[in-house]
């Protein structure tokens, strides 16, 4: 990191650690940023980023901060931010902390991570115990009832005025891939 923000990383079970100090601005932003991108790339997802001995931080601190954050999201982890009293009320300037998880210590850090591991452990395994209806059916009728669920053009079937494809197509008699629809009223314009 730069000279205006030190920081180490902790790789812990199923999270990792960084314990920051110094100023978070524009200066120490860039280095910030790639330093915490290479490291959610290579490591767990799960990260909490203990800022309870920042000096500072700036507007270009709290955009990297939404960035890893939407990032985290993407890879399917979760962000806690450990605060000051100075870097809680930065956030809560901008109205921030309904986006980003302000904790006070790391073991609520660390409680939350656990409490949202299990969460996501749960929904996991309550969605593979409900399986599709067609989860049960053989694999030839499976593909049979997925080819009814497509739309009847494209396969060559026309139905007598479908109210899905009305609704789907407004008042165009033809279709985006050039085929007549017959069942839809042709437009009528009035001369001036």
């Amino acid at each position: 990191m730069t000279v205006s923000l030190r920081g180490s990383r902790e790789a812990r079970d199923g999270y990792q650690l960084f314990r920051l100090t110094g100023l978070l601005d524009a200066f120490s932003e860039p280095a910030f940023r790639r330093v915490m991108v290479r490291c959610i790339e290579e490591g767990p997802a799960h990260l909490i980023l203990d800022l309870s001995t920042i000096d500072f931080i700036d507007s270009s601190g709290l955009g990297v901060l939404v960035q890893m954050a939407k990032k985290i999201q993407g890879c399917q982890g979760s962000l806690r931010i450990v605060t000051n009293p100075r870097v809680t009320q930065t956030v809560k300037l901008v109205r921030l902390e309904q986006f980003l998880t302000l904790v006070s210590s790391i073991e609520e850090a660390e409680a939350g991570l656990l409490a949202a591991t299990h969460a996501l452990a749960n929904a996991v395994a309550h969605t593979l115990a409900e399986a599709s209806p067609l989860a049960d059916l053989p694999a030839k009728i499976k593909r049979r009832k997925r080819r009814c669920l497509r739309p009847s053009l494209r396969l060559g079937i026309r139905l007598a005025r479908p109210p899905i494809f009305r609704a789907w197509m407004g008042p165009r008699r033809i279709h985006r891939m050039g085929k007549k629809m017959p069942w839809l009223p042709e437009r009528r314009h009035r001369k001036i």
